[in-house]
């Protein structure tokens, strides 16, 4: 089929420029997909670790928090969704999370919602 494409002088014919582009394109944004995929799966694994370093923490400071655990992470467009079961007084706000992550990495690009 591609033989058929290329004209007999050696030059190639419109239909496979079109192909070869389409494929080029198609090639990038699976890869420019995949990348941010795993970025986002890096940050989220550093809000995992930043909220059981939290709660272990204020389990040791009070002893009425330790009952507190990460129940659900989310991501919804730039945002991390997390969910912790437990004291209400004992959960972090939004603001401190975010303190917290940035601290142990500074490239942390989302923001975070406690819910």
């Amino acid at each position: 089929m591609l033989l058929k494409l290329v004209k007999s002088k050696g030059q190639l014919s419109i239909e496979l420029l079109f192909i070869i582009s389409i494929l080029i394109l198609l090639c990038s944004s699976i890869t420019l997909d995949a990348l941010a995929t795993s970025s986002r799966m890096f940050d989220i694994s550093h809000v995992k670790d930043a909220v059981n370093t939290y709660l272990y923490k204020k389990g040791i400071e009070d002893k009425a928090c330790l009952s507190m655990r990460l129940s659900a992470l989310s991501v919804k467009q730039n945002t991390v969704y997390v969910r912790i079961d437990g004291d209400k007084s004992c959960k972090p706000s939004s603001d401190e999370l975010l303190y917290l992550i940035k601290k142990e990495n500074p490239s942390f690009a989302l923001s975070v919602e406690v819910i």
